[in-house]
């Protein structure tokens, strides 16, 4: 079998003609089920994604599969018999996808890296493995823009199996689920082809100026997905600070020699961006970091230590649950908490009370006394205990939510997101006066509320008026505010 490389791979093309050759007797089939069998795609990567994504229609185009084998592997035919051996997902691949096998062997790793390098700005190495194999890896485009008149493609890949589970819902392989997560990717292909045709300075028509002054409010990859590549060039003469939301490698590699690095200043991950020493490689280049806000993290404590040696800058950090915390939990964030912070914010639904459980205020003192201002925004309040009266539970919560900011003695602002229909608990203005005793820097309290609010904004406001004329009495300079949303 020939391979005919693109001159912009970086391996040598002999040696991956015959690494790549699946005619080997292991991987071929002694009867084709139903006479329908995969069609490989022999020739490069990069090719295979040119291809892949070459045509003008944008129903023709179809993701890249990336089979990865390996013999030793214990899981490797039964992997094998489910993927290649049923008609329905063979003629689905066969109609839907471009499929590049790998057939994965001690002297062919460094090939691999060196393709996975010049394809992806990461060598394979540092994302999966050797013990995961069989895996089957996605690829889909990330950004399209002009280079010398001509268009390129930047990429990006998924793993959709390894160890014969799949990744997104740890089930093990079997024909019927496979085939639905092959059709799952399918659509995603085609809802980012779609998003990437749309070109929305032609369509709006919007001069340069306007773009200029929307890209500044978004996060730096989603400019560049909005409008174009193109909006690099404008952004790198701007003052502005940007952040990246979910940045991969090919949009790191993509944005450091466009924009100096001391512009981004922000990252925002979703809970499967920093779950490994190679993500936090990649993003630690982005020096100037200050602020990071993660969502649904997982795995963060086993990683906590490592925001502090490869963000330097980091004073500013955001943890958004989708869910409801425990106090337990509450308190192991703190105690993983980076010493270098000074903002800290915590987002989830509710705050669920377990008196049961209290760790030593020693165990995260020293974290505590740096910072400076702390956000809570419980979404839907918090709920009560049961078994005890609604006086004592109010008068509880209202104690153990002022608690947490009484330990942190140098705080100056403290900012409580909370929910409308448990706004009384906070007149108890007796709290906020052995707060302001306990905090002698505290300069702003501030009431988060909806705007749509069953008291009325005047009523609120005169509330808060009052408790801030009694503190005041205490240190004059104190701001006790109501802030509607």
């Amino acid at each position: 079998m020939a391979s005919d490389m693109n001159q912009q791979d970086t391996v040598d093309s002999d040696k991956l003609s015959d690494i790549i050759s699946w005619s080997d007797t292991s991987f071929e089939l002694d009867e084709p089920f139903d006479e329908v069998i995969p069609i490989f795609f022999t020739n490069s990567l990069r090719d295979a994604c040119r291809i892949a994504f070459d045509s003008a229609t944008i129903d023709q185009r179809r993701p890249v599969l990336v089979y990865i084998s390996n013999d030793s592997s214990e899981l490797e035919d039964s992997f094998y018999s489910t993927m290649c051996c049923s008609s329905n997902i063979v003629a689905y691949l066969n109609m839907n996808y471009v499929i590049w096998p790998w057939k994965f062997m001690g002297e062919t790793a460094d090939t691999l890296d060196k393709i996975w390098q010049d394809l992806f700005s990461t060598s394979f190495s540092d994302n999966f493995s050797s013990e995961e194999f069989p895996l089957l890896i996605g690829i889909t485009r990330l950004f399209e823009y002009r280079k010398n008149g001509e268009i390129t493609s930047e990429y990006q890949f998924d793993l959709l199996v390894k160890n014969n589970i799949l990744t997104h819902t740890q089930l093990v392989v079997d024909t019927d689920n496979l085939f639905d997560e092959l059709y799952n990717y399918k659509e995603k292909c085609e809802k980012i082809e779609l998003d990437l045709s749309f070109d929305f300075v032609e369509k709006t028509r919007l001069c340069w100026d306007i773009i200029y002054e929307t890209a500044q409010y978004l996060p730096l990859n989603d400019s560049i997905s909005a409008f174009s590549i193109n909006v690099l060039s404008m952004l790198k003469k701007s003052q502005f600070r940007f952040q990246l939301s979910d940045p991969n490698d090919s949009i790191v590699k993509m944005i450091r020699p466009k924009i100096e690095s001391e512009k981004v200043v922000s990252l925002h991950l979703d809970k499967n961006q920093l779950n490994s020493m190679s993500n936090f490689i990649l993003l630690s280049k982005l020096q100037h970091i200050t602020s990071i806000t993660l969502v649904n993290p997982i795995n963060f404590k086993d990683y906590s230590k490592e925001y502090a040696k490869c963000f330097p800058k980091l004073i500013c950090f955001s943890i958004y649950y989708d869910r409801e915390l425990n106090y337990r939990e509450f308190e192991e964030l703190l105690i993983l908490l980076p010493g270098c912070i000074r903002q800290f914010k915590i987002h989830c639904t509710e705050i669920l009370d377990t008196r049961y459980y209290t760790s030593p205020f020693y165990y995260f003192y020293d974290k505590i006394l740096k910072i400076e201002s702390f956000l809570l925004h419980t979404g839907h309040g918090c709920l009560p205990l049961k078994n005890e009266s609604r006086k004592d539970n109010d008068s509880y919560i209202l104690m153990r939510r002022t608690s947490w900011v009484r330990i942190i003695k140098n705080i100056q602002y403290f900012y409580f997101h909370i929910n409308d229909r448990n706004i009384e608990l906070f007149w108890n203005v007796n709290r906020w006066i052995a707060l302001v005793h306990e905090c002698s820097k505290l300069k702003k309290i501030v009431l988060q509320i909806s705007q749509n609010t069953y008291h009325g904004r005047q009523f609120l406001i005169d509330k808060a008026k009052e408790i801030q004329l009694k503190l005041r009495a205490i240190r004059e300079t104190i701001v006790f505010r109501i802030q509607f949303l």
